[in-house]
């Protein structure tokens, strides 16, 4: 689902580049839209079954979800790529729920998240994305790329990135020759 509605967008897509794409939201949200930083924890932090339209809980920061740690995450990560709102300035948690608002959908549907990503994001963040998928540069390069400049995690889980973008690629080369 996310391959295809990334190439409504970028019918150029690579699969190296999407590779690149994929590992890294592998290891931030399974490549699930619908999920949130620390869901996965009890309750009231961790999700329940109204936690998803819950502002309240969305805007749950990193010192409530890593008990004190992480105060520099104003608003929990949201979706494939964990869009969070940062001490930095960066607002791309809000953008995304503004971004759903505006289009009258949930912020947690993939295609609303892709569309999102090409027309909702900021545009350092659009250019980005752009430039990797469709680059044919080796997977562990989109891969570190993409981890750098679009997640801005500078090296966390390089490896597991990695190996689940080669992973990716062998995957479609099985597909393309089928």
């Amino acid at each position: 689902e996310f391959i295809d509605n990334v190439k409504k967008y970028e019918p150029n897509a690579t699969n190296e580049g999407l590779a690149g794409i994929l590992g890294n939201f592998d290891i931030e949200s399974g490549i699930n839209p619908k999920r949130a930083e620390g869901d996965y924890l009890n309750p009231p932090i961790g999700a329940s079954e109204d936690s998803w339209d819950n502002p309240d809980w969305l805007n749950i920061g990193g010192t409530e979800i890593y008990n004190g740690r992480y105060p520099n995450i104003l608003r929990r990560g949201l979706g494939l790529g964990q869009w969070t709102d940062t001490a930095d300035g960066a607002i791309r948690h809000t953008l995304l729920r503004n971004f759903a608002n505006d289009n009258n959908s949930k912020w947690y549907y993939m295609d609303l998240q892709v569309n999102f990503i090409f027309n909702g994001d900021s545009p350092y963040y659009r250019q980005i994305f752009r430039e990797i998928v469709t680059s044919e540069d080796d997977v562990e390069n989109t891969t570190r790329k993409f981890l750098t400049n679009w997640e801005g995690n500078y090296g966390d889980k390089i490896e597991s990135r990695i190996w689940l973008n080669l992973l990716s690629v062998s995957y479609f080369r099985v597909i393309k020759r089928n």
